[in-house]
């Protein structure tokens, strides 16, 4: 599974890149993995008009790739293809794959782009191999998962030094162990030695800067991370990540309509719901309720659809909430948002996304007790928390909350001492 996982990934990020192709992200496509459902169905729901679709087998060092390119508009397969080979191949497949796509779609590429699908990652096998087994549990999103991709990215990066994805890889690990486990400084200190290795290999690109910016963002150091994220765009127009943190920034800094701006450019490239989220929260900065109304209710198909899919998704599930209150649907967000809190299973930052909109709809007292909860579970964005304002003014809530707050500096100080030792 971590190899089909891994080619499937490696297609839509070559693809993604070309600029006359458009092609939905890894979560979208995931729901269909181990669904049988009808081409024409799942172009649907995607909103896309060609489909590849294929498998992998595996008998001991031999593989069997099977691909083919489908238009379920005239129900015609344009291009099909099997490869046999073995695991020390499989850069030509994906060659190869790219290519009879672009060739089979009548597109004229640009030289880089050309480039772009003929460059290989590392000439190691072995190290690919446990690249792709670290991307592998990193879509897992757990503590555990985190510790072992970061294993195996640092693997591979020590079988080819050169291997800048692997890189890349740790830099991007060590950020997301830091924003959501641990507040340890020495997880961006290892973040930024990763970067350095990589830009020394290939200089500064589009996803190395919009990480870089990631850690200056998590350092609080938000106009160099502006910088940073500006010209992470700049190379690579269609960089929604470094797009979306952006925006996030701008917020942070107040410019609430360079943010709305970076979120609409985000939800133009991709069907995303954290796009239109974040779009959503923008507007709602800047006080054009009737643009909120409007783009909550377009919305909020993406968000049902999402969900329907995701069912497990605990934040996407408090997500759509708002967008219903947003779209003015107040009876149906908050019905939504109770059967929510009758669960026990809720993660840190769900119980604090969810508290946050009972304060939405004038029950603070929810959000402190959601707050409390979000903590024990091991929330710990505390420069979240400080920018959040109550939406109900409640002096004996906001005597709590500042409490709290004290509270949660304490708990990341005392453990960011323990990890220290």
């Amino acid at each position: 599974q971590w190899f089909a996982d891994g080619m499937m990934d490696e297609l839509i990020g070559t693809l993604g890149s070309l600029d006359r192709m458009k092609v939905p992200g890894r979560s979208d496509v995931l729901h269909y993995r181990d669904r049988h459902a009808a081409s024409r169905e799942i172009a649907r729901e995607l909103g896309v008009r060609y489909l590849i679709e294929g498998g992998v087998r595996k008998a001991n060092d031999k593989i069997r790739i099977t691909a083919s390119l489908n238009d379920t508009q005239r129900g015609e397969i344009l291009w099909t293809n099997k490869f046999d080979g073995s695991f020390e191949d499989v850069f030509a497949f994906q060659e190869a794959v790219s290519k009879s796509v672009v060739q089979a779609l009548s597109l004229h590429l640009a030289p880089k782009e050309i480039k772009e699908i003929e460059t290989r990652p590392t000439q190691n096998a072995e190290a690919y191999e446990l690249y792709l087994k670290g991307r592998h549990e990193q879509y897992y999103l757990t503590k555990e998962s985190y510790l072992r991709a970061l294993d195996l990215y640092e693997q591979a990066a020590k079988l080819d030094p050169k291997f800048t994805k692997a890189h890349i890889a740790v830099a991007l690990v060590c950020c997301a162990y830091y924003r959501e486990y641990s507040r340890d400084s020495k997880w961006l200190v290892r973040g930024e030695s990763a970067l350095a290795q990589a830009e020394h290999i290939g200089g500064e690109t589009s996803r190395s800067l919009w990480i870089h910016g990631t850690i200056e963002w998590l350092k609080e150091n938000n106009q160099v991370a502006i910088a940073m994220l500006t010209k992470s765009i700049e190379l690579d127009p269609k960089n929604h990540t470094a797009l979306n943190i952006l925006g996030s920034l701008y917020i942070g800094s107040g410019n609430y309509s360079a943010a709305v701006e970076a979120f609409q450019r985000v939800t133009e490239l991709v069907e995303s719901t954290m796009g239109y989220f974040n779009l959503l929260i923008a507007l709602e900065y800047i006080d054009d309720n009737e643009r909120c109304t409007r783009v909550a209710q377009e919305a909020l198909p993406v968000f049902d659809r999402y969900v329907l899919r995701e069912q497990n998704d605990q934040n996407a599930q408090v997500m759509r909430c708002y967008v219903l209150l947003w779209a003015g649907m107040k009876k149906e967000s908050l019905q939504a948002a109770t059967q929510l809190l009758e669960r026990e299973d809720l993660q840190g930052i769900t119980l604090y996304n969810l508290g946050c909109l009972f304060d939405s709809h004038g029950k603070p007292k929810i959000y402190i007790q959601l707050l409390r909860k979000a903590i024990a579970a091991g929330y710990r964005e505390i420069e979240q928390t400080r920018r959040y304002p109550f939406a109900t003014q409640d002096p004996e809530c906001q005597h709590e909350f500042d409490a709290i707050l004290y509270e949660l500096e304490e708990i990341i100080r005392v453990e960011n001492g323990r990890h220290s030792r």
